[in-house]
């Protein structure tokens, strides 16, 4: 016998060195039938075994641990005064995180001297009516739902809020924050933008950074590409600022 079970003459004919034909040999060799029967009686258990039950709450369990460890000490609070941000923040857990554009040269040596950008992400969120989902690339949105926007940013910074499309840039919103993870938010509650048709192919830029509001737009209108998450972001980088975005899609 051979390793696994089955003798020599098997084993050559599984590594192709020598020619042979199962069904011939399974006729005349005791020893594979005896292990063909065993494969085939372990096949058969496992066909038997009972399908495993999913726990009717393994979601909420699921996002529950997710926001247990996402959320900073004390957070918990924001769900007591705020219940219709707790379903936001709820989202939160669930939505992409868009990473840092990767360092220039120019960059690299800023961060060697100690002088480095900020890391900075950004997490979004549809509402849709009861529905909160991620906002997933090159799905479309419908029309009517609202956007919620929560950022991290590594050190106390100025976040500003941008939207791009074919005619220009425009102020969102803008806020001081600490470092750390923080809701854009809006007075007491978190700051929503309700999409419309005219918002289909429209980039939301995150900026961290101090640069003057009307340099910062005229940067972002001087992309390459306006619709291109990237193309914006590398525009305000030239301009010493660090930049997430993400592109929206609305249903027609």
């Amino acid at each position: 016998m051979g390793a696994g079970g089955a003798c020599d003459h098997a084993r050559s004919v599984l590594l192709g060195e020598a020619p042979g034909d199962a069904t011939t040999h399974l006729l005349t060799c005791g020893e594979c039938r005896c292990l063909k029967g065993d494969l085939d009686g372990f096949d058969a258990m496992v066909a038997a075994l009972p399908p495993l039950p999913v726990p009717p709450d393994l979601a909420e369990q699921t996002l529950q641990r997710v926001m247990d460890e996402a959320l900073p000490r004390g957070s918990r609070l924001v769900w007591a005064l705020y219940p219709f941000t707790a379903l936001a923040l709820a989202a939160l857990g669930l939505m992409m995180v868009l990473p840092p554009a990767p360092p220039t040269p120019g960059e690299l040596v800023q961060r060697g001297s100690g002088d480095r950008l900020p890391e900075l992400a950004l997490k979004i969120a549809v509402l849709d009516g009861d529905r909160v989902t991620r906002l997933r690339r090159g799905e479309q949105v419908r029309s009517g739902s609202r956007l919620s926007f929560r950022a991290f940013v590594d050190r106390t910074s100025r976040l500003t809020l941008l939207r791009t499309d074919a005619a220009g840039t425009t102020l969102v919103h803008a806020q001081d924050t600490d470092a750390g993870e923080v809701d854009l938010s809006a007075g007491r509650g978190l700051l929503l933008w309700e999409l419309e048709p005219s918002d289909s192919g429209a980039v939301f830029s995150l900026v961290a950074g101090d640069l003057d509001l009307a340099e910062l737009t005229m940067a972002l209108d001087g992309a390459d590409d306006r619709g291109d998450p990237a193309s914006i972001c590398r525009a305000a980088l030239g301009r010493g600022v660090r930049c997430v975005g993400e592109r929206v899609e609305v249903q027609p």
